[in-house]
């Protein structure tokens, strides 16, 4: 092994009176590459200045050693997640690196199967190519591949330790309190603590991998990365086949994010599939959810009276269920309804109480929508006082969470308040936010705000 070191010697200055730094190299019985770092110091002025003896301590590095731990760093974090990814969807389709390698080469992309082992291992990422030949090999969708490269490693090590149980409460508390990309990380390690996936598994299994992916996508879904969140959503629903009342939220869960992404059809049909299949079940508050969605769908195709309806119905199933955190969601939703029927202290009174509801179960993100949609119809009404304080009470709330859409409505909802204010003053702090901030939210097409941002300060049609 080679061997750097700085041992004690004693040096005296040359005739110039120049300080110098030399690096010799010297041979060593353990091995070539030894370094003696000789350093000469000078004091006193002048070429016949004083020199002083300079001492050093031994210092040796194994740089070998060095080598090595910087394999095991890369092995860490989202590199070892997507090498166990890779790896779990190789052995599921029955095929050797050697054939990966293979199929990758009649891509035009090809990786060695040297390569291949050092990924699975987390010893190194693929480039892009690569990454984009081995997703379609095995099967895999590169925006998930690229979305644990995006979360921090760091959040797994803070969170990831304890039991499978311990890791799903810590994971529904940092949901609950808007954590998402934490909660996002720990269903990922709870996803890799089940193993990787196999043929003709246990049911009970398959439904915890369901329910993981489930909340996964969700998180995914409420921090902005919509893509990502389609891919888990997807992934959730074929988990749970066999599974109806868990089938029935996954499909909930993937109508939401195509709702975000303005896929209506796709949205609808998913709703309808979900509703038939929470009536096969005697749960509650999954019908309540699937009726939610139901109206949600509604909502979005501008069938306002079959929205109003679909929520009175679900806050029927949330009663009977007693839960709370539904109840809210349900009564807020009806407000929002309501307002857009044209019926606004109506909508006042549901959003009110989805904000007493959201605050007795200690929801914030309840909390933050209901505050947010008091202040937007404050807004249209006239009453800025009331609508400000709204949108400031919402931002406070938003910004200890990880979502970004609820901090650009409450920033161009701020906004749009001083322009009705003083129309000539220009608001460019605010803008300048806005724009850096617009990235993360552009997926949303199903947002009015979104699409009002885009529209009159992007200039971009909806088209």
């Amino acid at each position: 092994m080679a061997v750097s070191a700085s041992y004690p010697f004693t040096v005296f200055a040359d005739s110039t009176g120049q300080r110098r730094r030399q690096s010799i190299r010297v041979a060593c019985p353990a091995g070539s590459g030894n370094r003696i770092d000789t350093r000469l110091e000078r004091t006193g002025q002048g070429p016949t200045g004083e020199w002083m003896e300079q001492r050093y301590r031994p210092e040796i590095r194994q740089t070998g050693e060095r080598r090595r731990s910087v394999k095991r760093t890369a092995a860490s974090g989202s590199s070892n997640a997507i090498g166990a990814t890779f790896r779990a969807s190789r052995e599921a389709l029955g095929l050797s690196q050697n054939r990966v390698s293979e199929l990758t080469a009649d891509l035009g992309a090809p990786v060695s199967r040297s390569a291949i082992c050092d990924i699975e291992r987390g010893c190194n990422l693929p480039g892009i190519e690569s990454l984009v030949a081995l997703c379609e090999i095995l099967q895999l969708d590169s925006r998930e591949i690229l979305e644990r490269l995006v979360l921090h490693p760091k959040l797994a090590g803070e969170h990831g330790n304890g039991s499978l149980e311990q890791l799903k409460h810590r994971a529904e508390l940092l949901r609950l309190n808007c954590q998402y990309r934490a909660a996002t990380v720990l269903c990922t390690a709870i996803l890799e603590r089940l193993g990787p996936e196999r043929p003709a598994e246990p049911l009970d299994l398959r439904e915890e991998r369901a329910r993981a992916e489930l909340v996964r996508a969700g998180c995914l879904r409420r921090s902005g990365r919509t893509q990502a969140a389609e891919a888990a959503a997807q992934r959730s629903v074929r988990l749970a086949t066999g599974l109806d009342a868990r089938q029935a939220l996954c499909f909930i869960n993937l109508a939401r994010i195509h709702m975000d992404e303005g896929l209506l059809t796709l949205a609808q049909a998913e709703t309808e599939q979900a509703v038939r299949m929470a009536e096969g079940t005697d749960s509650p508050r999954v019908r309540a959810f699937a009726w939610t969605a139901r109206a949600s769908c509604f909502y979005y195709t501008g069938r306002l009276d079959e929205s109003a309806e679909a929520h009175t119905r679900a806050r029927g199933f949330s009663i009977e269920s007693s839960n709370i955190d539904i109840q809210a969601g349900i009564e807020g939703s009806l407000g929002t309804a309501l307002m857009d029927l044209g019926h606004p202290m109506a909508a006042r009174r549901q959003f009110a109480r989805g904000v007493q509801l959201a605050q007795k179960a200690g929801d914030p993100h309840g909390e933050l929508c209901w505050t947010m949609e008091t202040g937007w119809l404050a807004f249209r009404l006239d009453a800025r006082d009331e609508a400000e304080r709204c949108a400031a009470a919402a931002l406070r709330i938003a910004r200890n969470g990880d979502n970004p859409l609820p901090v650009f409505s409450g920033l161009w909802l701020q906004h749009k308040i001083e322009r009705r204010r003083n129309s000539t003053k220009p608001d460019r702090q605010r803008i300048a936010y806005l724009k850096r901030l617009y990235p993360r939210v552009a997926a949303q097409k199903g947002s009015d705000i979104v699409r009002e941002f885009r529209r009159e300060i992007m200039n971009h049609s909806d088209a």
